[in-house]
């Protein structure tokens, strides 16, 4: 377990690093596309014994967690810092334990998504989470790794969350 998580945040971090260093704006684009990785999701099949290694080892507070109807864990957000989350989220059939996705954040959702609709890139319409309100949009790479945009837009839980941070 202790393997997998370090292997994850290394993943995570070279990412980061990478994006950071590499990244130029297409000279299609009039503003900066993205303002930094968000979050990274993991699929788990213990979901509160995981969510209390993340909050209590680890020492990542819960931002917030929402359940379907019948009360099971839908998705939790651990907070890593100010701006960076752990999303955890329970296995199923069709989502096996380990990674399943990370989204990057953009204040130029549409534009961003017009811009990569032009590039062939297989982009789905923007919706509002009803869950925290956010702005977001499933986006598949050349490979497809399917990843996020999204835009924590004034009023959403998220953007809530981030303005509260106290660490």
């Amino acid at each position: 377990m202790k393997l997998k998580i370090i292997i994850i945040l290394g993943a995570v971090t070279i990412f980061v690093t990478g994006f950071t260093i590499g990244s130029e704006v297409s000279p299609q684009m009039k503003e900066e596309p993205f303002i930094r990785l968000n979050h990274i999701a993991i699929r788990v099949a213990d979901f509160d014994k995981t969510s209390e290694f993340y909050e209590n080892t680890l020492g990542f507070p819960l931002a917030y967690k929402f359940d379907d109807e019948k009360g099971n864990p839908l998705f939790a957000y651990y907070q890593v810092n100010k701006y960076t989350f752990i999303e955890l989220m329970p296995m199923d059939e069709r989502h096996p334990v380990g990674f399943d996705h990370f989204a990057l954040e953009t204040n130029h959702l549409d534009s961003l998504l017009t811009h990569l609709d032009k590039a062939d890139v297989e982009v789905y319409k923007p919706r509002v989470s009803v869950k925290t309100g956010v702005h977001i949009s499933n986006v598949y790479d050349v490979e497809g790794n399917y990843f996020e945009l999204l835009e924590a837009v004034k009023g959403s839980e998220l953007e809530k969350v981030m303005n509260s941070w106290k660490k």
